[in-house]
């Protein structure tokens, strides 16, 4: 495969969160993250998922992972979404729920331009405060 230059457009990358009551009184941060899928405070944060909003993001071409952090984001492995972005071209990833048998958590999957479209969901935009903040904090 080619290598990626600064040349290329990135891809897009549409985070989305249904409205649900599970958690609907907490917002989620997406991170991206290592191979291992594990969030850090030093993880960065590409964006923040309150309850029936969305972001898009802007990634460079390559392989890139992104799990979230916040409460009951257990931040397990198979949470965590391995993405091969490629120029141009545009991903619906859904913030959906894991149940568990003790602990249930959140998780980012694959989805579809229809079920985001499909949500009818608002667009989330840092306010200026969340913006100048460390990444650090959940």
């Amino acid at each position: 495969a080619p290598e990626a230059t600064a040349a290329e457009p990135p891809g897009r990358i549409i985070f989305f969160r249904p409205g649900r009551l599970t958690g609907a009184v907490y917002t989620y941060h997406v991170v991206e993250v290592g191979e291992d899928g594990n969030s850090t405070a030093e993880s960065p944060r590409i964006g923040s998922l309150p309850n029936g909003r969305y972001f898009e993001y802007a990634a460079t071409p390559g392989i890139h992972n992104y799990n979230i952090r916040g409460p009951m984001a257990v931040n397990l492995d198979e949470d965590r979404i391995r993405l091969e972005v490629e120029s141009g071209e545009t991903y619906y990833i859904e913030q959906t729920v894991r149940m568990g048998l003790i602990t249930g958590g959140f998780r980012l999957t694959p989805s579809t331009q229809e079920e985001f479209e499909r949500r009818r969901l608002r667009e989330w935009t840092p306010d200026p405060e969340e913006a100048a903040a460390p990444s650090s904090s959940n």
